[in-house]
């Protein structure tokens, strides 16, 4: 008889387990497409709807410039309206638009709204977008994502308040 060469026992193979989703990672939905064609004629009723409830919601912010929107919206980080409202009626007769408060100390603005978490950055972030304003915009605040999401201090939820309330055009933070 011939001679047998032994045999390795094989193990038994094991089912794979999906893939754990590491942190920071997306998972890919399947039915992207499909659900963007059913979500978006429901996002479009519910926003008809809501512009028919509410035309002119009112801005809890007080300004009385597009200017001082922006400069309020700023300072809104990481506090309340309230707050905000208690400092800016001193900080706008210091620089009621960007010439003025492009002129201004900035410890004096840290002063001032020294109350507001963050003050410090904040007070130099307001005085660098005024400079920035009357540099770059003739004092004017732009109408573009791209130019307010450039000046210091302004994210894309500052600029779409900004996009929405001063210039008129819809936008969601």
């Amino acid at each position: 008889s011939t001679p047998t060469t032994p045999t390795t026992p094989t193990m038994p193979t094991m089912p794979t387990m999906p893939k754990k989703k590491r942190a920071g990672e997306k998972q890919a939905s399947v039915n992207v497409r499909t659900n963007e064609a059913t979500l978006r004629p429901k996002a479009l009723e519910i926003a008809s709807r809501l512009g028919k409830l509410y035309p002119d919601p009112p801005i809890p912010l007080d300004h009385a410039t597009g200017y001082q929107l922006l400069v309020a919206v700023v300072l809104s980080a990481q506090t309340t309206d309230v707050k905000v409202n208690e400092v800016t009626p001193e900080l706008f007769k210091m620089g009621p638009d960007a010439e003025a408060m492009s002129r201004c100390d900035v410890k004096e603005i840290a002063r001032v709204i020294g109350t507001l978490g963050l003050a410090p950055t904040k007070a130099k972030n307001v005085r660098a977008l005024s400079a920035q304003l009357v540099e770059q915009h003739g004092g004017v605040v732009p109408r573009t994502f791209e130019e307010l999401e450039a000046l210091p201090g302004v994210g894309h939820k500052t600029a779409s308040v900004v996009m929405s309330q001063v210039h008129g055009m819809p936008s969601f933070p």
